[in-house]
C-alpha cells in the first residue's frame, strides 16, 4: 500500500495494458459475430469502397461511419474489389445488404478477427488515456489503479473487442474530454486544435457523439468568459474556443464531401452535411420503435428507470460500493479540477434515460471512464487516510481493500470470456440475467462458438430457439439441430406442445426465455420455471425434457371454471394425452395415482393471489388465495403461467414430478371404529386402532389433520381408492363434531368432486370447516362414508359390524397442527 519507486508504476501500467490486450484478443477469438457487427462492417465497407455513394446507410441507421470505416479497414485492404452494388439490398434495404455482405466476405471467423483488432486498439487507447488522466490528477499510483479497474471491467471486456461503435465513441470521447481538461488547465492553441480535431472525430463516431461536443463547448466558454483575469486573455481563449468549434463542424462537413442540402420534415432550410443531421433525427424516433424488456415486462419505447436498473445489475458489486462511497466523499470534498467535466455524466445519463434505446447497457459505456476515476480517487484517499491510522486499523483496512479487489477481479474472471452477459451477485449472477434484462445485455448472438464446442464434446442434437441476427449457429459449425419458433426459419410461430414440451433436448436463448420476440409470452413458460441442465456462454440454456412417468394425469380445479378445455389440452400436451379430472379445490384435493406418476394441477386465475414482481420474474409460483388449496400446492412447482385471458382464461399450471415432490401426510392416524350411534365415552380403550381402515372394500381412511383458522376449526380427512372396480354411485364424507356424551356440536359433510372419476391408488383429501369450538372442551370427530341416494353408511372391514370412525382430539391438551 506504500508508494514504491516511480518506475514501478509505468511498468505496472504497461503490464496491465498487455493483460488487457491478451484478454481482449482471447475474447475476440472465442466470441461469435454479435448481432450488430455485420451491419457496422457493411456500412464501413460501402463508404471505403464507394465514397459518398456508400453513405446511403447512414440515415437508415442514425450513426456516422467513422468507427465503421476504421474497423472495416483491414477487410477492405484484404478484399478491395468486392462488387457491393450487386449485393442484395444495396442502396435501399440495409439489413438485406448487411446479410449478403457478411456472406460475401468468406470466412466469418477471419472477418471477425480482422475487424476486431482495430476495435481492440481503440480499447487500448482508452486504457492508456485513463492511466494518463488519473496520473495527471493524483500520481502514477492512481494511474495504475485506474487502469487496473478498467482492465477487469466486465462490460469493457465484453464490448471492447467488438467491431461496433460503442468502444470507439467511448475511447475518442474520453480523449476529447481529457484534452479539453488539459486545455482548461493550461490553454494553448495546440491543445485547442487537438481538442477540436478529436471532438470532431468523436462526433463522427456515433449519433451520441455530439454530446461530447456540447460539454467541450461548455468547458471552453466557461474558461474563456469567466475565469481569465484580463481582456486580452479572454479574447485569446474565446478565439481558441471558436476555432475548436469550427474544426468540429468542418470535420463533420468533410465526412460528407462538403454536401449542402435541406433537412427533412419541418426544416426546409439547407444546411451543410444534411445527411448527418438526418441521421441524428432518426434517433429521436428510433427509441420508440424497439420492443424492450426489463423486470419481466415488455413494452414499446423506453422506461426512465431502465438504465439505472442496468447500471445496478451489470456492474460488479465492489465497483458499485466503491462508486457510492466515492460520490459521498466527493459531495464532502469536491475535486475542483474535474468540476466542469462533471457536467458530462449527468448530461449523458439524462440523454440516455429520456431518449436512449432500452436495448443494452453498452450504451452507458461512455460514463465508465469517469467511474474508474471516481473509484480511483476514492481508494487513493482511503489509502492515504488509513496509512496514518494505528497499525491494527491500518492492517484491517488494507485487508478489506485487498478482499474487495480480489472479489472484483475474481468475479470478472469467473465469467470471462462471456462477459457480455455478465450480471452481478445481487440477482444470483449471469444465470438469472434473462429475468431482468434482454437483448445485448444477455444474448447478442455471441455464444455460438461456445455452443459448437459444447456440441462437439457432448454429441447432443437439439431444438434451438434464440437470436440469430445476420448469421446462424450453422455458420459456426453447429450441426444436427432444428429450429424452434419464433426463430426465423422455424415452422409456425408457437412451440407445440407447450404445456409440457415434447421430451428431448433443447437449447433456449436468453432472449427467448425473457419472452422477447415470442408472440405469446407464456409459450416458453415451462422452461422459465425449470432449472437448465447446462448454461452455455451465459447466453444459451440447455434443457433435457424427460419423458413423463406414466400414467399421466391432469387435475383441474373447476372453480369458477375449468381453465383448459379439450382442444387446449390436446395442443398443450400433444401425444401425452393425460387422464383428466376436475375437482373443487376449495373443498377437496386429489392426488391421482397416489402421486406416483407425472401429473399437473390447473387453477383458474381468479383463484390466485394478485401477481407480484417475483411472479413476473419467474422466481415464485402463483399462490392460491384459498389456504386449503395453497397448503396442498405449497410443495408443487409451477410450470406454466398464462397472465392474460385469450381463447382460454388466465391460469396457472403446476407440475407434479414423483420423487421430486412429497405430498403432505395426515397428522392423526389413530381412532376407534364403531357403530355410528355409539357415544365416544362408551368406546373401549382397547378399541383404539391405527390407520388405514377399509370401507366397503373400496376406500381406505388414511388419517386426518386439524388446525385452528380465523374462521374456526379446519379438519382434513384423507382417503385412498383401494378397489380396481369403478364407483358408479355418488357418496359423501361424513364429518361430525361430538362431545364425549355423543352430542353433535356441528356437521360438515361433503365431497368436492365426482367419485365416479376415482381410480385405483387415487388419494383425495376432504376439507371440513367448523365454527369455533369453546376452548378446553374435549371433542371427537365422527367420520365415515354414506351413499347419497339412500343415506346408507359404508361398513368398515372387520369381524364386527362397524360403520363409523371416531377420532379424539382435545383442546388444548393435544396439539392441533396448522399446515
Amino acid at each position: 500500500m506504500k508508494q514504491p519507486s516511480a518506475p514501478l508504476w509505468p511498468f505496472t501500467a504497461v503490464s496491465l495494458l498487455g493483460i488487457l490486450f491478451l484478454l481482449l484478443l482471447n475474447g475476440a477469438q472465442q466470441t461469435s459475430f454479435t448481432n450488430d457487427e455485420p451491419s457496422h462492417l457493411a456500412a464501413g465497407y460501402a463508404f471505403l469502397s464507394r465514397g459518398q455513394a456508400g453513405l446511403w446507410t447512414m440515415p437508415l441507421r442514425g450513426h456516422p461511419l467513422l468507427i465503421d470505416t476504421w474497423v472495416t479497414l483491414p477487410l477492405y485492404i484484404g478484399k478491395p474489389d468486392l462488387p457491393v452494388e450487386t449485393l442484395s439490398g444495396w442502396g435501399e434495404n440495409r439489413p438485406a445488404y448487411a446479410q449478403s455482405f457478411i456472406q460475401a466476405m468468406g470466412s466469418v471467423e477471419d472477418a471477425a478477427m480482422a475487424a476486431r483488432v482495430p476495435a481492440i486498439l481503440l480499447t487500448l487507447l482508452l486504457g492508456a488515456n485513463v492511466y494518463r488522466w488519473a496520473t495527471d490528477l493524483w500520481g502514477a499510483r492512481a494511474g495504475a489503479l485506474a487502469l487496473g479497474i478498467l482492465v477487469f471491467d466486465p462490460t469493457l471486456l465484453g464490448h471492447g473487442c467488438l467491431a461496433t461503435n460503442d468502444i470507439g465513441v467511448t475511447a475518442l470521447g474520453t480523449l476529447t474530454l481529457y484534452l479539453v481538461w488539459r486545455w482548461a488547465e493550461r490553454p494553448s492553441w495546440l491543445r485547442a486544435i487537438a481538442t477540436g480535431v478529436i471532438a470532431g472525430l468523436t462526433a463522427l463516431s456515433k449519433g451520441s457523439g455530439l454530446l461530447w461536443f456540447i460539454v467541450v463547448g461548455e468547458v471552453m466558454l466557461w474558461r474563456a468568459l469567466v475565469t481569465p483575469p484580463t481582456k486580452q486573455q479572454r479574447l485569446q481563449l474565446t478565439l481558441q474556443s471558436f476555432t475548436m468549434g469550427i474544426l468540429v463542424l468542418t470535420l463533420i462537413w468533410a465526412m460528407y464531401g462538403f454536401d449542402v442540402g435541406p433537412l427533412p420534415g419541418k426544416f426546409p432550410l439547407s444546411v451543410p452535411a444534411p445527411m448527418h443531421w438526418r441521421g441524428l433525427f432518426y434517433h429521436t424516433t428510433d427509441a420508440n420503435t424497439h420492443t424492450v424488456f426489463a423486470l419481466g415486462e415488455q413494452k414499446q419505447g423506453n422506461w426512465w428507470w431502465y438504465f439505472p436498473l442496468a447500471f445496478l445489475l451489470k456492474n460488479p458489486v465492489p465497483l458499485l460500493l466503491s462508486g457510492l462511497l466515492g460520490i459521498g466523499m466527493r459531495l464532502r470534498h469536491r475535486e475542483r479540477r474535474l468540476h466542469h467535466l462533471g457536467v458530462f455524466v449527468p448530461l449523458y445519463l439524462l440523454a440516455a434515460v429520456t431518449t436512449g434505446p432500452n436495448i443494452g447497457y453498452r450504451h452507458l459505456l461512455p460514463i465508465h471512464p469517469f467511474l474508474y476515476l471516481l473509484v480511483t480517487h476514492t481508494i487513493t484517499q482511503l489509502i492515504d487516510q488509513v496509512n496514518k491510522a494505528p497499525d491494527l486499523t491500518r492492517h484491517a483496512a488494507h485487508l478489506i481493500l485487498v478482499l474487495m479487489g480480489g472479489w472484483y477481479v475474481a468475479g470478472t474472471l469467473r465469467v470471462y470470456p462471456h462477459t457480455i452477459a455478465y450480471f452481478n451477485e445481487l440477482i444470483g449472477g449471469s444465470k438469472n440475467g434473462w429475468r431482468y434484462l434482454a437483448s445485448s445485455n444477455t444474448d447478442w448472438c455471441q455464444g455460438w462458438k461456445t455452443l459448437e464446442d459444447w456440441q462437439t464434446k457432448t454429441g447432443i442434437t437439439f431444438g434451438f430457439s434464440g437470436s440469430t441476427g445476420y448469421l446462424a449457429p450453422k455458420d459456426y459449425g453447429v450441426s444436427d439441430y432444428w429450429l424452434l419458433p419464433p426463430t426465423l426459419g422455424a415452422p409456425g410461430k408457437l412451440l407445440k406442445p407447450w404445456l409440457y414440451p415434447k421430451p428431448g433436448n433443447y437449447i433456449i436463448g436468453a432472449n427467448t426465455l425473457s419472452g422477447l420476440g415470442v408472440p405469446y409470452i407464456e409459450n416458453y413458460s415451462w422452461f422459465r420455471y425449470h432449472q437448465p441442465d447446462a448454461m452455455i456462454a451465459n447466453s444459451h440454456f440447455y434443457y433435457r425434457v424427460p419423458a413423463p412417468l406414466a400414467p399421466t394425469w391432469l387435475a383441474q380445479c373447476n372453480q369458477p371454471a375449468i381453465p383448459l378445455q379439450p382442444q387446449a389440452i390436446t395442443e398443450g400436451f400433444g401425444d401425452i394425452a393425460p387422464r383428466q379430472l376436475s375437482f373443487d379445490c376449495t373443498q377437496t384435493w386429489v392426488y391421482p395415482n397416489a402421486g406416483l406418476s407425472t401429473g399437473w394441477y390447473a387453477l383458474h386465475d381468479q383463484l390466485l393471489l394478485p401477481e407480484s414482481k417475483l411472479n413476473h420474474l419467474y422466481l415464485a409460483s402463483a399462490q392460491a388465495a384459498d389456504p386449503f388449496a395453497d397448503h396442498h400446492l405449497h410443495s408443487i412447482p409451477q410450470s406454466i403461467r398464462q397472465w392474460n385471458y385469450r381463447t382460454i382464461p388466465a391460469f396457472a399450471l403446476y407440475e407434479w414430478q414423483p420423487g421430486k415432490q412429497a405430498r403432505p401426510e395426515p397428522q392423526i392416524q389413530t381412532g376407534y371404529p364403531a357403530i355410528a350411534e355409539t357415544a365416544p365415552q362408551a368406546l373401549p380403550d382397547e378399541g383404539l386402532e391405527n390407520a388405514p381402515w377399509i370401507f366397503n372394500n373400496t376406500l381406505a381412511f388414511l388419517g386426518m389433520q386439524a388446525w385452528h383458522s380465523e374462521q374456526g376449526l379446519e379438519v382434513e380427512t384423507w382417503w385412498q381408492m383401494r378397489s380396481t372396480e369403478p364407483i358408479t354411485r355418488p357418496f359423501s364424507i361424513m364429518a361430525h363434531l361430538l362431545t364425549p356424551e355423543g352430542t353433535v356440536l356441528e356437521v360438515a359433510d361433503g365431497l368436492g368432486f365426482s367419485p365416479l372419476m376415482l381410480q385405483a391408488k387415487d388419494i383425495f383429501v376432504q376439507r371440513h370447516q367448523f365454527e369455533a369450538i369453546p376452548s378446553k372442551q374435549e371433542i371427537w370427530l365422527r367420520t365415515g362414508i354414506y351413499w347419497l341416494d339412500n343415506n346408507a353408511r359404508w361398513s368398515i372391514q372387520g369381524p364386527m359390524p362397524k360403520d363409523a370412525l371416531f377420532v379424539p382430539f382435545t383442546q388444548p391438551k393435544h396439539e392441533i397442527n396448522a399446515p
